[in-house]
């Protein structure tokens, strides 16, 4: 083979990032995680607390898959070649509403995605955005979640909130995003927990 049929192998053969400047082996692909570690007890729910029910988590057009997503700016959505979350982040939520949902104190009962139960409320969440933005010099990260509290009997709205979230990342790399993504997340859910007991009136 001649020297430069080699040199236009070389980007193929080497598996190249779709972020300029970054390139590993292909057997490297790092898969994340979402996480949430809530600090303290639960506070006991009130006697006559309702019955709560977390429907699965939907995402929005461009979030659906695992693709860890990064933007230069503009409208136009990247994904990282070697790093994934270990699941679609709106399946990586799910865990985290419920845990959130049960820590808030304003439900006797909270009931995961896809288990039976008669619930008088219904949690119903929409992943708008998660992404990492790099716009010159700058990185960060952006969350951004809406949040239905309905009565799951006549479907009629109780309360809805968006929660909106950005943070400079903790490095200008799929890890740091992935480390921010986890921090705004925590923000989240901490902030949920207070719509939940401003939302769900006490017994």
């Amino acid at each position: 083979m001649s020297r430069w049929a080699w040199l236009l192998l070389i980007p193929w053969l080497s598996g190249c990032s779709l972020l300029p400047g970054a390139t590993e082996p292909v057997d490297r692909e790092h898969r994340h995680l979402l996480d949430w570690q809530p600090r303290g007890p639960a506070p006991a729910a009130p006697p006559g607390a309702p019955v709560l029910a977390v429907a699965p988590p939907v995402a929005a057009p461009g979030h659906a898959g695992s693709d860890m997503l990064y933007s230069r700016g503009d409208t136009e959505l990247h994904r990282f070649a070697w790093h994934r979350w270990a699941d679609a982040p709106a399946r990586l939520l799910e865990p985290l509403l419920v845990r959130a949902a049960e820590r808030s104190g304003c439900c006797r009962q909270v009931v995961p995605p896809g288990v039976p139960a008669q619930a008088e409320l219904r949690l119903d969440t929409r992943l708008l955005e998660l992404q990492q933005r790099f716009a010159g010099d700058r990185c960060e990260v952006r969350l951004a979640v809406r949040v239905l509290l309905l009565d799951n009997r006549s479907g009629r709205v109780i309360a809805s909130r968006l929660f909106r979230y950005g943070a400079p990342c903790a490095s200008p790399d799929p890890v740091g995003g992935a480390r921010t993504a986890n921090l705004l997340v925590a923000r989240f859910l901490e902030a949920l927990q207070g719509f939940l007991a401003s939302a769900i009136p006490a017994s």
